[in-house]
């Protein structure tokens, strides 16, 4: 099987390439940077030499690139915070979705695989997150994105077209091609605090297990009805006190830790919100991003694990394997990982 594949230079990309190739699959690849992708797989020890060249959002060269390809994998994705991409990432992210998975339905493509976010399902007040969970809602531009991406996704399954959606929670793991954005997360934990409140959490599915899930379920025939093709990957879920414990555990030593009531994290998620529409500046703590610290819920992973028999790695596995990475791609000192065991 050959498979069309965007967004090969990011984190769940990269796997996902990494599984589909271990499987026996050929890959062409869409990307901006050539380099950085031979690069990679260079040092992954494979070698990739199919590549184009060229933005999701170029409907022509999309359409031409998948010509000869039996599966499109589309993981791509513009991400920011900042208010001055908004637009760009809105729309970028909109463009692109329905370029490639647009045009690889009008192909007659019969494998196709969006990435979506679980993010896309949160909302206040769950008690978990499926895939029957309605849609959510989203205050910035990449949650709005990815709203919107989704239901240009649905609307094509509702007319009955081969197309399979994966949720995943925040994806870490190591062979990161530059810093993830949960990664980037895990450092900042490590280096500065984990936020303990009195309600919430942290999920994280290993990005090993999202580029094989992704593997399997493009070798596996689609259901009879679309709408049965969402899985939610989620991996494991810790209380934000049961996360910084087992950092302490893994590392020997303490994270430092900060308690605040709901309100107050909210409230300074607010205060970041107001001072960047005066003073611009790249900081994650929004009004949503504390939303979602305080609460998250588990999300349900059980229809994903009986259609591909996937077992989740065991999150000691996850965490000890990506601070050894993070320490050797430069992005974390041996200090912070303290006595980190193999």
């Amino acid at each position: 099987m050959k498979v069309f594949v965007t967004g090969a230079t990011g984190l769940v990309g990269a796997h996902s390439v990494l599984a589909l190739l271990g499987m026996g699959h050929q890959v062409r690849l869409l990307v901006r940077n050539r380099d950085k992708a031979r690069n990679y797989f260079h040092q992954q020890n494979v070698v990739v030499d199919d590549i184009v060249v060229g933005d999701m959002r170029d409907e022509p060269l999309v359409r031409e690139a998948m010509s000869g390809c039996d599966a499109v994998l589309h993981s791509a994705a513009l991400v920011g915070i900042e208010r001055k991409r908004a637009d760009e990432i809105f729309n970028g992210n909109l463009a692109g979705c329905k370029a490639v998975v647009g045009s690889a339905v009008e192909h007659g493509i019969k494998q196709i695989l969006y990435v979506s976010s679980v993010g896309a399902l949160f909302n206040p007040g769950l008690e978990e997150i499926n895939e029957n969970t309605p849609l959510g809602s989203a205050a910035e531009a990449y949650g709005k994105s990815k709203l919107a991406c989704e239901i240009f996704v649905r609307a094509l399954q509702e007319k009955g077209a081969p197309v399979k959606v994966t949720y995943p929670a925040g994806v870490i793991g190591p062979a990161d091609p530059g810093l993830s954005e949960s990664n980037h997360a895990l450092k900042t934990f490590i280096e500065t605090i984990v936020p303990i409140t009195g309600s919430g959490g942290f999920q994280f599915v290993d990005a090993r297990d999202v580029g094989l899930t992704h593997a399997m379920l493009l070798e596996k025939g689609c259901e009879r009805d679309p709408r049965e093709e969402r899985y939610m990957l989620g991996g494991h879920y810790h209380t934000w006190s049961a996360f910084a414990d087992r950092l302490d555990k893994l590392r020997e030593k303490k994270v430092r830790r900060i308690a605040l009531p709901v309100s107050v994290w909210h409230g300074m998620g607010t205060i970041c919100d107001a001072i960047k529409y005066i003073v611009p500046f790249d900081f994650p703590m929004t009004r949503e991003s504390m939303a979602m610290v305080t609460g998250w819920v588990p999300v349900n992973s059980s229809r994903v694990l009986k259609k591909t028999g996937l077992v989740f790695t065991a999150p000691d596995r996850t965490l000890t394997d990506t601070l050894h990475w993070l320490l050797e791609a430069g992005h974390l000192s041996q200090k912070m990982l303290g006595n980190l065991n193999e």
